[in-house]
């Protein structure tokens, strides 16, 4: 499975102006000979560069990280650790599934609409693929559109059967809270006041 991961990142670098596994809309600002993921390292959230919204105000607002602890955007030794074991391929399906029939912990799953590496229809393909008896209760329930409040527009959706929840979260891609930040937070209090 790495290999086919490998394979389509070099598809999408050599055959398109080098768009983004992470989010198809975004284009790698990359010169020819340079690693392609190296912008990453530059990524910014509220115009703060990624490193340092972790190590400074992830970490002054949680006031629980020890100072041993450096948040890197990419780590590239934990990078290949992950692709020498297959860790990044390995079936959640199974443990989703075994969580739904045994207990009655709430599963979330949400997916960024724009994401090419894990991307909607194949969230929808595994969970499918659960033995769950409440399965056909979740697909026949009608998907909920939820609109931005400050724009009225459609900004994900929503569906939901007793302890099995999926949002599609639109104009996003793999890393929703960096692509739409107010919209991420608005799923989050869904999910924890469980209200639309």
């Amino acid at each position: 499975m790495p290999e086919l991961s490998g394979q389509l990142m070099a598809t999408m670098l050599n055959h398109t102006t080098h768009v983004s596994l992470y989010n198809l809309m975004n284009v790698l600002p990359i010169r020819k000979g340079e690693d392609p993921y190296a912008f990453i390292e530059e990524d910014t959230i509220y115009s703060v560069p990624m490193h340092d919204f972790m190590n400074q105000v992830i970490r002054n607002k949680l006031k629980i990280i020890p100072d041993s602890v450096d948040f890197n955007t990419l780590n590239e030794t934990v990078y290949v650790k992950q692709m020498e074991s297959n860790d990044f391929y390995k079936p959640v399906w199974p443990l989703v599934d075994e969580v739904l029939r045994t207990s009655d912990i709430d599963i979330v799953v949400y997916e960024g609409q724009l994401d090419v590496l894990c991307d909607t229809t194949a969230a929808l393909r595994w969970m499918h693929k659960m033995s769950w008896s409440g399965m056909a209760g979740f697909d026949a329930v009608e998907r909920v559109t939820l609109l931005d409040p400050t724009t009225s527009k459609p900004e994900m959706f929503v569906k939901s059967y007793d302890n099995l929840k999926m949002y599609w979260v639109l104009h996003s891609g793999h890393v929703v809270p960096v692509d739409v930040p107010y919209t991420a937070q608005r799923m989050l209090r869904y999910i924890i006041n469980e209200t639309y």
